[in-house]
C-alpha cells in the first residue's frame, strides 16, 4: 500500500513537467491553397526559450515568404507557469499539385527542435474559375452570373495580374511595368513594394490610379500600379512576382439570417450585427496575393554606335534667337529640340560638343528634359531641349556647323540618321565704341566672354532706323536734362505750398509769444458738442479737446487725469461725479460696458457746467473756446 501511494505522489510530481515539456509546432489555416494564393503557417514554441529565431530558409524552396509577424504568451494552470512564443508566416505557393511545409527547426534551452512537415494542396490559377482574365493569381471566389443576367455574389474575390509592354528590349531600352488589381469588393490599406529585379533599374513611373469599372457586367474596383524597368545588361532577367497586400471588404453570409433566428439563436443575431458596415452586412479581412512573374530577354546594344539610342523614332528641329545684323560680339541662341519615342529625356544624348565650329564661341545653358507615358500602350516618350549661346569672334560668315544623331530603329531593325542643316550668318565688324571692349575680351580669355554673354548690356535703338549701339544723339541729353529741371520746380513749388498751408492752418501769435487778440467762440450754455455726440467714443472725444483748450490739459489725456486737473482749480467741478463720469465713459469705450448715452450725455453736461459757474465767479478763463472737434 506503501508503494502505491509513493508512485501516485512520484507521478503527482512529475505531471507539471510532463505537461509543460518543450514542443515546437506547426499549423496553417488551410491545407488547399492556389498559386500565388496565401496560407497562413504558424509555428509555436512551448516549454523552452528560443535561441534564436525560426530556420525558415527551407520553406523558399516552394513558397516566397510575403509576411512575417512575432507573439508571445504566458499561461499559468495550478499555480504552474508557461510560456510560448509563436511566429505567423503568410506563404505563397511557387507551383501547383502537392506541396510540402518540410520540418522547420529552431534552436531553443532544450536543444534544437523540430516541426512535423505538413501537405498541401495547391491548385492552379487556371484551374480556376475566371471571371475577369485567365493570367490572373486570385484570391477568394468569385460573383457568379445568373440566368436573368444580374450579377449573384457568390463571394469577394481580388486578383492581380503583372505585363509589360515588350518583353524583348534591348539594352538601356526602358520597360513599362504594369502591376493590374481587381477586386469585386472595397479594399483598404493596399500596398505593393516596388520589384527587386536584378541587372536593371526600377522606378515608379506615375501614382496608383484607383478606377471602378464594369467587367462582364459586374463592377469590380480596380487599382493600377506602374513601374519603369530598365535593363543595363543583356539576357535573361526576370522580374519577381508582385506581392499584394491589404485588406478586403467581404460579406457575412449568416448577417441576413440573423433577424430570423432571433428566438431560436440571438446571440448569432448579436454576432452579425457587429459585422455590419453601416447596412451592408460586411466585415474586412487581411489578403495577401501574389501576381505571374515577367521574364524579359534583353538584346545587346549593336556594336559601334555610341550613344546607344534604341528607339522608335526621334524628330529634331531647331531655331534661332538673333537680332540683324549680327556685329562681332553680338550672341546668336541656338535653342534644339529632340523628341523621342522609346526613351525617356534623361537617356537623350548631350550635343553640345558637336555646336563648336570656327571663328566663334560656345556656352551652353541648362537642359530641359522630360519623359511620358502613354496610358494604354504604355510606351515611353521623352524630349530634351537645349540652348546655346554662340559668340562670334571675327566679321565674316559663321557657319553653324549641322548636327548628326545616329539612333537605332528598334521597328526596323536598322540605323537611322536625323540631321539638323548647317546655318550661315553673316557677322559685320563690331559697332563703334564696342571695338575696344570685344578687343579687350579677346584678351582676357574665355572666361572674360563668357560673362559678357550672360550679362550684356542693353542696347538702345536710335530714332530714325540708326543701327543698335550707335551713340546717343545730343537732344536726348538735353531733353534728360530739361526733365530733371521741370522735376526739381515741381518740387521747390510743392514745399512751398506746404508751408503757407501750415502757417493759414496754424493760430497766429503776437511777437511776445502771448496769444494774439483773435476773437474767441465761446460755449453755448447747453453744450451743443455733448448732444452732438452720437456714442461713448465721441463723448470722450468731445470732453477731451474741451478741457485741452479750456483747461489746458494734454489732448488726448484720460478722462480721470482731466478732471482730476480741473479739480484743483474748479472746486465746484465736482470730484466724485467727475470721477464716475469718467469711469463709466472708459468702461463703455474700453471694455464694451452696455450704457445709457443719454444718462452719460445728462452727466456731463452737469459736470461742465458746474465748472463754467465757477469760471463765471472768476475763477476761470471767461474767454473759453469751443472746441472745432467733430465729436462724431
Amino acid at each position: 500500500m506503501m508503494k502505491k501511494i509513493l508512485v501516485i505522489l512520484a507521478f503527482l510530481a512529475l505531471w507539471p513537467c510532463a505537461a509543460y515539456a518543450a514542443s515546437f509546432t506547426a499549423t496553417v489555416d488551410s491545407t488547399s491553397a492556389v498559386v500565388g494564393q496565401g496560407v497562413t503557417l504558424q509555428l509555436t514554441l512551448s516549454g523552452a526559450s528560443a535561441q534564436g529565431g525560426p530556420e525558415t530558409g527551407v520553406l523558399g524552396r516552394s513558397f516566397d515568404i510575403a509576411a512575417q509577424g512575432e507573439t508571445s504568451s504566458t499561461t499559468i494552470i495550478n499555480g504552474a507557469a508557461s510560456s510560448s512564443v509563436g511566429w505567423q508566416y503568410t506563404l505563397l505557393p511557387k507551383k501547383a499539385g502537392t506541396v510540402v511545409i518540410p520540418p522547420v527547426s529552431i534552436a531553443t534551452s532544450d536543444g534544437t527542435l523540430k516541426t512535423a512537415p505538413i501537405t498541401l494542396n495547391v491548385a492552379s490559377a487556371s484551374a480556376m474559375p475566371q471571371a475577369y482574365g485567365s493570367s490572373s493569381q486570385a484570391y477568394g471566389s468569385m460573383p457568379q452570373t445568373g440566368a436573368s443576367g444580374g450579377a449573384q455574389t457568390g463571394g469577394d474575390r481580388v486578383y492581380i495580374h503583372a505585363s509589360v509592354n515588350r518583353d524583348d528590349p534591348y539594352e538601356n531600352q526602358p520597360v513599362s511595368y504594369t502591376v493590374r488589381v481587381v477586386s469585386g469588393a472595397a479594399l483598404s490599406g493596399v500596398s505593393l513594394q516596388p520589384p527587386q529585379v536584378s541587372n536593371a533599374i526600377v522606378k515608379e513611373a506615375a501614382k496608383p490610379k484607383v478606377s471602378t469599372e464594369i467587367e462582364n457586367g459586374a463592377r469590380v474596383n480596380v487599382v493600377t500600379f506602374r513601374f519603369l524597368v530598365t535593363p543595363v545588361g543583356a539576357g535573361k532577367i526576370s522580374i519577381p512576382a508582385a506581392v499584394l497586400q491589404g485588406d478586403m471588404a467581404v460579406q457575412n453570409n449568416n448577417a441576413a439570417q440573423g433577424f430570423g433566428n432571433f428566438f431560436t439563436d440571438p446571440f448569432q443575431m448579436l454576432q452579425n450585427m457587429n459585422n455590419m458596415a453601416g447596412f451592408g452586412f460586411a466585415s474586412e479581412e487581411p489578403f495577401t496575393v501574389a501576381s505571374n512573374a515577367v521574364t524579359l530577354s534583353v538584346r545587346p546594344p549593336v556594336a559601334g554606335m555610341n550613344p546607344w539610342l534604341p528607339l522608335s523614332s526621334l524628330r529634331l528641329s531647331q531655331h534661332f534667337d538673333m537680332t540683324l545684323p549680327v556685329h562681332v560680339g553680338d550672341p546668336v541662341t541656338r535653342k534644339i529640340v529632340l523628341l523621342a519615342d522609346g526613351l525617356s529625356g534623361s537617356q537623350l544624348p548631350d550635343i553640345a560638343s558637336p555646336q563648336n565650329g570656327a571663328g566663334f564661341s560656345v556656352y551652353a545653358g541648362k537642359p530641359k528634359i522630360g519623359k511620358h507615358i502613354n496610358g494604354k500602350t504604355g510606351d515611353v516618350s521623352g524630349w530634351r531641349q537645349e540652348s546655346y549661346s554662340l559668340i562670334p569672334q571675327k566679321a565674316g560668315k559663321l557657319v553653324v556647323p549641322a548636327l548628326k544623331v545616329t539612333w537605332w530603329n528598334t521597328r526596323t531593325g536598322k540605323a537611322v540618321v536625323s540631321t539638323l542643316p548647317q546655318k550661315t550668318i553673316d557677322v559685320l565688324p563690331a559697332v563703334a565704341g564696342a571695338e575696344q571692349t570685344n578687343a579687350g575680351q579677346g584678351n582676357t580669355g574665355q572666361a572674360s566672354v563668357a560673362t559678357a554673354s550672360v550679362a550684356a548690356p542693353v542696347k538702345i535703338a536710335s530714332v530714325g532706323g540708326a543701327m543698335k549701339g550707335a551713340p546717343a544723339p545730343r537732344w536726348l541729353y538735353a531733353l534728360i536734362a530739361a526733365i530733371v529741371v521741370i522735376l526739381l520746380f515741381v518740387l521747390f513749388w510743392a514745399l512751398s505750398l506746404q508751408r503757407k498751408i501750415s502757417r493759414l492752418v496754424a493760430a497766429p501769435t503776437a511777437a511776445d509769444g502771448k496769444k494774439s487778440a483773435v476773437p474767441k467762440r465761446k460755449e453755448p450754455a447747453g453744450f451743443s458738442g455733448v448732444d452732438a455726440a452720437v456714442s461713448a467714443e465721441g463723448l470722450k472725444n468731445y470732453i477731451q479737446s474741451y478741457a485741452h483748450d479750456h483747461w489746458g490739459t494734454p489732448a488726448n489725456a484720460p478722462l480721470e487725469t482731466v478732471f482730476a486737473v480741473a479739480q484743483k482749480t474748479r472746486p465746484a467741478l465736482g470730484q466724485a461725479a467727475a470721477q464716475a463720469l469718467a469711469r463709466d465713459i472708459s468702461a463703455t469705450v474700453y471694455a464694451g460696458k452696455p450704457a445709457d448715452l443719454a444718462d452719460l450725455k445728462a452727466r456731463s453736461k452737469a459736470v461742465l457746467r458746474a465748472a463754467k459757474e465757477k469760471a463765471a465767479n472768476g475763477n476761470g478763463d471767461e474767454g473759453e473756446k469751443l472746441s472745432g472737434l467733430n465729436p462724431s
